[in-house]
């Protein structure tokens, strides 16, 4: 038996062999997994060798929908919890305005005007700070009528600093300077006459580490002729120059604590500010009267102007850093504010920064913590989920990329929320005291602030990447395009490095040649990225180098190029191609088993559906038989012909499938010809275009695209002119400010004032106006801009009687409406949500004096929000209660001048803008009057602290055109101060209905094509309602109502889908012209109303022309688009469509995962960069932004200055959304590209039906071509890469399979069983037995193969049937092994014990038998002994020998012959050999047949003897017979 098995295992292949240690065995123990073995051993001598070695279609384990609606529910909790606690458009809006505020705002430089950007020097330093920075905090009483005091931006109130009084403001001032020495220990002694000493370092950066050997921090002295502050108020006159000692602060103060000189300038509303010199070495100061309530340690007090008279701003000056902090009660948020100057060694000021950072105060919110909750616990189940994985397949885990993806985004979500955890509670104890002073505490909780976004945006950004994973385990396109990049990755990652190396060289080279020329190459940093971008297509860098400047500019720029953008975007197509095709080559299994499965399924349904199986078909079913037994009337049921027209088209989609690629073109190509496509009438045709060409026509005429963009374009341009210039002894920047840099409600107010006159009245030259008057277009007192577009002016109460169009005299008074809507103003307790608890509110600790909070101090009152110009009052709870617009109108404090052109309005008011209510104010067409009004605005009131939106329109006219235009200007005051313009303009052509007998001609030039294109619109509505019949028609083999019907229709084909959108919107826009044209027929009528009524009723018309274009613009879109449809029976388009129609689904998902990388990466961006960045600072403006950077628009710059930290992740996204997700596109569509063979174009065939009777001179027939020979050998297309790609991909499986087919031969191949064994009862036990098993194991097989066809959910299947059958299998494979250990424990307890006894026995009897041996041989050797002595007896009786020898010689001679005494012995060893019992060997008993040691004696005994000798003869023959017979005894 163990010979048998021992053959039959070697002969095995050696996929068996191993089976004893693979699978499931390792876990059941020996005994059952020799058994399960012997089972597969069995289950292959009967099905064979090929079948259970085959190799099998690899099967997608696709996720339950539980599980991708998990982690989809887990990615929107994170994303609202992560957004909710960044906060980005309160950030932003504060951020950006401070900013803009202090970098846009110019300032006076003697002759010149100066931004932020041009400071180069310490005078225009001093000149920003004064003018700009200073003045528009302090401010004048002038402008407390607009603004809250001591406030940036209007709502941002600068914070008192330390020691300061709580209703002023302060900034400090840390001064850094450089350390000189003698000029004489650096250079010769020459020029040290000219420059005694000299700088030993660059510069002292702002915020480097204290005690820095090139600081210089001996004490300063100052000169100035006035007296320093002392305990008085002012100083008391020209005494003569007086020191003041500013000296250095070695401790943890100043900007970041790094020490410096250090100044406290404090400053009062509407008084001149002070400036006091910190000395921690002095004595506590304190002086109300000078700002200082608490105290402060300084040397002297000066004036703002007297110190910079003082001389501390040196020729030594390193950096100068200004630091504050901004407190906004609309938002209750607090801001740091930094402005760093830094000086080099050449004397210029090269350092100009502004930094804001803010974090908001009020971060309490009820529903929030339990979205936390819901998003830590979610991340918890994700890590332990992780560590299982990780614990019972680290194989599998250390291999798979996705599992580093998702252990990275669970770590930064744990971290992110941590340092949020951390964060809050440190915030709500800076809420309570007075440490909000200094802004070095600040600064801390904004880097905390800082670094927890950080962590959730790079967070965010991996959570949306995970989402990839359950789409490539969930669909095969996404795991196709997955594992493509997964297999291109190693080639992109040595061609990346082999053109950095590359790249490295260029980067010196530019550096070193370009830097002097250019900013963009002056450091290494700012070298690299300008390469890089250059390498990604963004040239603007190089092109700014002039050539003149470098002679050998396009000497690199052109071979640049050539190599790092064209050779290296072609080098990525090339591996993502080749990657792509041979990924799909190994993945066509699983798409053709996928298809195989969705068409089983398409059958399965289809036939449930005609059966009445499942339980929506049943109760769809019942309840149409109820509803048509109650309407007398019965569904059809689907006929037999339609269940079998399904299983054919199913049976034939398997057939194409099996065909080769060609013919399967072939066939598509076929039925894409055939399915909807009736060839179109060349009529359909030539309507259409006449359809296109009336349309056209419609909207050129009536749209007025045109002349909107001319008169927007000269509104604007007028806009750009119009510049208000400001003193600074108004109190303001004393510089120029147009319409588009308005930043605060200041500057909007001063525009109005300013420049709204010029704007209106000044708009056009006086030559043109003069000649305009000359020619009649313009009467003496029109007004008009750039000469031709006038402005209407209309009576207050409309016109007296009928004037004629446009013309303007006396009765005409009022040219333009100005619209205030004001924000309700609430007491600032220091809480943005109205359920904010007193724990969680700002209050800043108290004021000593009068017990109240600080922040209730410093800002009394707040908005509650934002009112938008164009929308109307809200009246919904906002964060703070009721929100919106202030309609108490009758409580406004409102001058008595100001109320003769000026009235309040209430909400639903006619004479406002839009009935919204506000303070209405009508200006004159007067010049002198219009001037007057607006000044009179000015000081009576009109603008107020609460103004929070301004709307001035007013209507033109234009004369050549007969165009009427309307023109509105927007201001809105954000709740964090900033104001937003908005410039609006829409002209329409007046049609002058009134007069349609005069203008017949221009109104059916106007009209007569839409009525045309009106007609030809229900022209198609009816084909298109043919074509749906002769669909159905076609149709009828699938059944159903005509709903389905329908749906069928428009999916079958794209183009009726957008036909039947281009008609609806067709039909929708003729409704708004019809809408457009009541309007204009009551013009005339609206002339006698007020110009209030008319301004409305031009806004009316404006909007309804906007509504006009935008679905004009779509409507021409999909009018484009359906000429295809005409042109797809072509053989060329025909190849285009299937092209895409084949690639359809790849696009799609690879559309779908390129659409969630981006979005990750957008809300990376929005998160981190959008409080800095305009351009992220909102989710649409994040989208936009990463796009451009897909479409090579890119800029590092204001990432870098950001955030530079986070920059390099944008580095990566424009790898690899540029450069390979841009390539995916190009392989996708080079591998489904359709190759067909088309004749060329018949240009004879096709002209014959139109001009063949009319030119019968010309051959028609001439060109056409006969049909090739069905048996002519066809000539073979060029090989496309999917055909290269396939070769390899076939001669790689074919070396595979030859390989494994060598390898297989060398092994001993399988025989049958019988063939090694011989048959025997046990044998066939054996073979009934395995029969059995395999029979057993075939049937459950078969089993759950029908139930996985009928399972609807092939993953429940699985668990629930599948697995139960194998966990019953298990549990009986381990009662097997149980009973086997059972039995084994028995035997060794009771067979053993037997046996071990049995041996004790038998080796006692070996021990006895051996004995009873050794003493027979020592009674034999004894034996031998007395034969010895009775053979030397016998010698002596040498008578008998004699006489014994003639009568024994033949007897022995004979006993010779017959073999000897030897033959008996050996014939004994061979029994013994053959383990048998030699036979006893008789003994002789005469003595001539002796051999043994007896023989001799006898032999001497032989011989004639006498008598005597006779007689002992016989005693010794009867002693011999005695021995003889006790040996054979």
């Amino acid at each position: 038996g163990r010979r048998c098995r021992r053959a039959a295992m070697s002969s095995a292949p050696a996929t068996l062999q191993g089976i004893r240690t693979a699978g499931p065995e390792r876990d059941l123990g020996s005994g059952g997994g020799q058994d399960i073995t012997r089972r597969r051993i069995y289950l292959q001598r009967l099905v064979g060798d090929t079948i259970v070695s085959a190799v099998k279609t690899e099967k997608l384990e696709k996720s339950p929908w539980y599980v991708v609606f998990f982690f989809f529910l887990y990615l929107v909790v994170a994303t609202f919890v992560i957004l909710n606690r960044s906060n980005i458009h309160t950030l932003y809006q504060i951020n950006s305005g401070v900013e803009k505020a202090l970098q846009e705002t110019s300032f006076s430089a003697g002759n010149t005007d100066l931004y932020f950007a041009g400071i180069s020097s310490r005078q225009e330093m001093w000149q920003w700070m004064n003018q700009v920075l200073i003045r528009t905090i302090v401010g004048t009483q002038d402008d407390m009528q607009s603004r809250w005091g001591l406030s940036l931006l209007s709502f941002n109130r600068v914070a008192p600093g330390e020691g300061v009084c709580t209703w002023d403001a302060s900034l400090r001032l840390t001064l850094r300077r450089v350390k000189t020495i003698r000029n004489e220990d650096v250079t010769s002694p020459r020029f040290s006459e000219f420059y005694p000493r000299t700088w030993v370092a660059q510069s002292v950066p702002a915020g480097e580490a204290r005690a820095s050997p090139s600081e210089a921090t001996e004490p300063m002295v100052g000169v100035h002729r006035l007296k320093p502050f002392g305990d008085g108020d002012t100083n008391s006159g020209d005494t003569g120059p007086t020191d003041v000692v500013w000296n250095h602060t070695q401790e943890k103060a100043g900007y970041r604590a790094q020490g410096g000189y250090i100044a406290l300038v404090t400053m009062p509303a509407g008084r001149d500010p002070l400036v006091h010199l910190v000395d921690t070495s002095a004595e506590v100061y304190v002086n109300p009267a000078h700002h200082l309530c608490y105290g402060v340690k300084r040397s002297a007090t000066l004036s703002l102007v007297d110190f910079f008279q003082s001389g501390f701003f040196r020729s030594d000056l390193g950096s100068l850093a200004i630091e504050f902090v901004l407190y906004n009660a609309n938002l209750q948020s607090m801001s740091l504010v930094e402005v760093i100057f830094g000086a080099n060694y050449a004397g210029v000021i090269t350092q100009k920064e502004v930094k804001t950072e803010t974090i908001a105060l009020d971060v309490y919110s009820d529903h929030m913590r339990y979205f936390e909750l819901a998003y830590l616990l979610m991340t918890v189940a994700y890590a332990l989920a992780w560590l299982r994985r990780l614990y019972t397949r680290w194989r599998v885990v250390y291999k798979d990329p996705w599992e580093y993806l998702s252990i990275l985004s669970i770590t930064l979500s744990l971290t992110s929320l941590a340092l949020w955890n951390i964060y809050d509670p440190w915030l709500q104890e800076y809420l309570h005291n007075d440490n909000f002073r200094d802004p070095f505490n600040l600064q801390l909780r904004v880097l905390w602030f800082k670094n927890s976004r950080r962590a959730a945006g790079l967070a965010t950004m991996l959570i949306y990447l995970r989402m990839l994973q359950f789409l490539a385990i969930t669909q095969p396109r996404v795991m196709l395009i997955s594992r493509a990049l997964q297999a291109s990755s190693g080639n992109m990652i040595i061609y990346f490095l082999y053109t950095s190396v590359l790249l490295v060289g260029t980067v010196t080279f530019a550096q070193t040649y370009f830097a002097h020329v250019s900013p963009d190459f002056s450091t290494l940093i700012a070298a690299w990225t300008s390469c890089t971008s250059m390498s990604f297509g963004k040239t603007d860098v190089m092109l700014n180098v002039k050539q003149e400047h470098v002679q050998l500019r396009n000497v690199f720029y052109v071979p640049f190029m050539v190599f790092f953008y064209f050779v290296g975007v072609q080098m990525f197509n090339a591996i993502i191609n080749y990657s792509y095709n041979m990924t799909s080559e190994e993945m066509e299994p699983i798409f053709q088993h996928d298809n195989r499965e969705k068409r089983k399924a398409r059958l399965a349904k289809k036939q449930m559906e005609v059966e009445g199986r499942g339980c929506w078909n049943r109760f769809k079913a019942k309840a149409w038989e109820v509803l048509a037994t109650r309407l007398a009337r019965r569904k059809k049921k689907p006929t037999e012909r339609s269940n079998a027209s399904a299983v054919e088209a199913l049976q034939f989609e398997e057939k194409v499938e099996a065909l080769d690629d060609e013919s399967k073109v072939k066939i598509e190509a076929s039925f894409e010809l055939k399915d909807v496509k009736r060839k179109t009438p060349p009529i359909h045709i030539l309507a259409y275009l006449i359809f296109v060409l009336c349309y056209l026509w419609f909207l050129g005429a009536n749209a007025n695209i045109t002349d909107n963009f001319q008169i927007n374009k000269s509104l604007r341009d007028s806009m750009e002119r119009s510049i208000s210039t400001s003193s600074p002894s108004d109190g303001l920047s004393g510089a120029s400010v147009s319409f588009n840099e308005i930043q605060t409600l200041d500057q909007a107010m001063e525009w109005i004032r300013v420049s709204l006159h010029p704007l209106i009245f000044e708009g056009t030259p006086r030559h043109v106006r003069d000649q305009a008057q000359a020619q009649g277009i313009s009467g003496p007192s029109s007004v008009c801009l750039k000469g031709w577009n006038c402005l209407v002016a209309m009576g207050r109460e409309g016109a007296r009687e009928n004037k004629a169009l446009f013309v303007l005299d006396d009765s005409y008074k009022k040219l333009l409406r100005i619209t205030q809507r004001r924000s309700q103003m609430v007491p600032n307790r220091g809480r943005y949500h109205a359920n904010t608890p007193d724990r969680a509110r700002f209050d800043g600790g108290k004021v000593s004096a009068t017990g109240a909070d600080v922040s209730a101090t410093m800002v009394q009152r707040r908005f509650a929000a934002s009112v938008d110009p164009l929308a109307p009052p809200s009246h919904h709870e906002g964060p703070a209660g009721p929100e919106g617009q202030d309609n108490n109108v009758t409580l406004w404090n409102i001058s008595s001048a100001l109320l003769e052109f000026c009235e309040t309005v209430p909400e639903g008011g006619e004479t406002s803008y839009g009935g919204f209510g506000g303070l209405v104010c009508l200006l004159e067409a007067s010049g002198p009057a219009f001037k007057n009004q607006l000044i009179t605005m000015f000081r009576g009131g009109f603008f107020a602290p609460d103004t929070s939106a301004l709307v001035i329109d007013f209507a033109l006219q234009n004369s050549n055109q007969g165009l009427l235009t309307y023109v509105e200007l927007t201001f809105q005051v954000l709740t964090s101060g900033v104001v937003v313009t908005r410039l609006r303009s829409e002209t329409t052509k007046v049609l002058g209905l009134h007069m349609w007998f005069d203008n017949f001609l221009p109104l059916s030039f106007r009209l007569v094509p839409g009525m045309v294109y009106l007609v030809l619109t229900c022209v198609f509505i009816y084909l298109l309602h043919q074509d749906f019949k002769y669909f159905k028609l076609a149709d009828k083999g699938h059944g159903g109502s005509t709903g389905k019907a329908v749906i069928r229709f428009f999916k079958s084909d794209v183009f009726n889908v957008l036909e039947i959108g281009s008609i609806c919107v067709s039909l929708w826009s003729m409704v708004i012209f019809v809408l457009w044209i009541g309007k204009d027929s009551s013009f005339q009528a609206m002339q006698k109303e007020p110009y209030t009524t008319f301004l409305d009723f031009c806004t009316g018309m404006a909007s309804l022309g906007t509504l006009y274009n935008r679905l004009s613009a779509a409507n021409i879109l999909m009018i484009g688009v359906r000429p295809l449809k005409f042109v797809r029976l072509n053989e060329r388009f025909t190849k285009l469509f299937l092209t895409m129609a084949r690639a359809s689904d790849d696009l799609f998902w690879f559309v779908v995962m390129l659409a969630i990388t981006m979005v990750g990466f957008v809300m990376l961006v929005h998160i981190i960069y959008g409080s800095k960045v305009k351009e992220c600072s909102t989710i649409f403006d994040s989208v936009v932004y990463c796009f451009r950077y897909t479409l090579g628009d890119f800029d590092f710059s204001p990432l870098m200055a950001a955030d530079p930290l986070i920059c390099p992740f944008f580095f990566l996204y424009l790898v690899l959304m540029y450069s390979v997700f841009t390539s995916v596109f190009f392989a996708i569509i080079d591998r489904h590209w359709i190759r067909l063979k088309v004749p060329r174009f018949q240009w004879k065939m096709n002209l014959k039906p139109l001009f063949g009777r009319i030119c019968r001179c010309i051959d028609w027939d001439e060109d056409l071509q006969m049909e090739d020979s069905a048996n002519a050998t066809k000539k073979s297309l060029p090989p496309t890469r999917r055909d290269r790609v396939r070769t390899i991909y076939k001669a790689v499986q074919a070396v595979s399979q030859q390989t494994f087919t060598s390898k297989r031969a060398a092994l001993p191949v399988g025989t049958r069983l019988i063939d090694v064994c011989h048959e025997d009862d046990q044998l066939d036990v054996v073979m009934t037995w395995s029969q059995k098993e395999a029979r057993n194991l075939m049937a459950m097989f078969k089993a759950l193969q029908r139930k996985k066809e009928n399972a609807g959910n092939e993953v429940l299947f699985v668990r629930r049937d599948v697995m139960a059958r194998v966990r019953e299998e298990v549990r009986l494979s381990q009662r097997e092994i149980d009973d086997s250990a059972r039995l084994m424990r028995y035997s060794v307890r009771v067979r053993e014990q037997a046996a071990l006894q049995d041996q004790e026995i038998l080796a006692t009897y070996i021990c006895v038998l051996e004995h009873k041996i050794h003493a027979r041989f020592a009674s034999g050797r004894r034996q031998e002994v007395d034969v010895g002595r009775l053979r030397f007896e016998a010698r002596m009786v040498g008578g008998l020998r004699l006489a014994q020898a003639s009568d024994c010689s033949e007897e022995v001679s004979l006993r010779d012959e017959g073999g000897g005494a030897g033959q008996p012995f050996q014939e004994a060893l061979e029994a013994e050999d053959d383990d048998a019992d030699p036979p006893p060997e008789p003994i002789s008993l005469d003595p001539c047949g002796l051999r043994d040691p007896l023989a001799p004696v006898a032999g001497e005994m032989s011989g004639p003897v006498s008598a005597s000798r006779k007689a002992s003869r016989a005693t010794m023959l009867q002693s011999m017979t005695k021995f003889r017979k006790s040996v054979e005894h």
